[in-house]
């Protein structure tokens, strides 16, 4: 085991933790979500409105699906 192993292993692991924290904080369905229950107050709205991306880009999978990349 080289003298440097485990410092770049534990800053690998820091690095990961922090790129999925700061992934899962800029999702457009977070986003949105948070942007809405700022807007409305509405829990409704909230659930609704806040996954219109994900839909969207799943139905745009349906209309062409000989454009999809594998």
């Amino acid at each position: 085991m080289a003298k440097n192993d485990k410092r770049n292993f534990a800053g690998g692991i820091w690095h990961g933790a922090f790129l999925a924290l700061g992934n899962s904080l800029t999702r457009p369905t977070t986003v949105i979500s948070a942007f809405i229950a700022e807007l409305t107050g509405s829990t409704v709205w909230v659930g609704l409105l806040g996954q219109y991306p994900t839909i969207g880009y799943r139905k745009a999978k349906k209309i062409n699906p000989k454009d999809r990349v594998v």
